[in-house]
């Protein structure tokens, strides 16, 4: 409204970093992240920025605390947690994660979880192993009832060849998916709108440099999009 920056001291923990912070009206859910390192500990959790600082913050479900492997038998807890990205609509908060476990395939894991914050309780919407390519599920966003996010490669281009990757789209009533015309194999940000796509394409991890002398934000139309199966383990 014209007022500026200020902080949400309903909120803040100046002890620990709060990160990945989304907003829906007068609520709003972040990431604190407890500890440093790879034993880092991230914690999801959301308050309305009208309520007293004595009102403890709601806790909600976020990186999986324990999988089981698919390379190997047996099942364990989680490592090298992290919540990439999120996005709230209404009741629903919408994350990408990560995480490690024994006996998986690859580097690592990706999810794309959808919880319901009223109930505090969450669903896997969409699995990727990361591999060399550098898969990864970026987003995600909601438009007319429907929950887009990415499938990109950050990495070695060839796990996205072959219509691997792409935009998705999951109706939130129905759980129908169905999956664009692959675009950019690197996204590094993503918006789906509905009618158009927004795009942050030719950008690094590196900062030193030209590096990201090419990094932007395109508009793209929303392609033509075909119904797919569930992007589920």
């Amino acid at each position: 409204g014209g007022a500026g920056e200020r902080p949400v001291r309903n909120a803040n923990d100046p002890a620990s970093n709060d990160i990945k912070a989304t907003l829906w009206r007068d609520r709003i859910a972040w990431t604190r992240e407890y500890g440093a390192g790879p034993g880092r500990r991230p914690v999801v959790y959301t308050k309305t920025l009208t309520a007293p600082r004595s009102r403890p913050s709601t806790r909600l479900p976020g990186v999986p605390q324990r999988r089981c492997g698919d390379f190997e038998r047996g099942c364990g807890p989680t490592g090298e947690r992290s919540v990439d990205a999120m996005e709230l609509w209404g009741d629903n908060l919408a994350m990408t994660v990560g995480y490690s476990c024994r006996g998986c395939s690859g580097i690592g894991q990706s999810e794309l979880r959808l919880v319901d914050v009223t109930e505090r309780s969450a669903r896997q919407v969409a699995f990727q192993v990361v591999g060399l390519s550098g898969q990864s599920l970026v987003g995600p966003s909601f438009a007319a009832g429907r929950l887009g996010w990415y499938k990109a490669c950050l990495g070695d281009p060839s796990g996205c060849f072959h219509g691997e990757g792409g935009p998705f789209r999951s109706t939130l009533a129905s759980r129908r998916y169905a999956k664009g015309t692959p675009g950019p194999l690197r996204v590094h940000g993503y918006a789906d709108t509905g009618a158009a796509l927004y795009e942050v394409a030719g950008c690094s991890e590196e900062t030193a440099g030209a590096f990201n002398a090419s990094c932007r934000i395109e508009t793209v139309a929303a392609p033509a999009y075909a119904p797919v199966r569930a992007p589920l383990r």
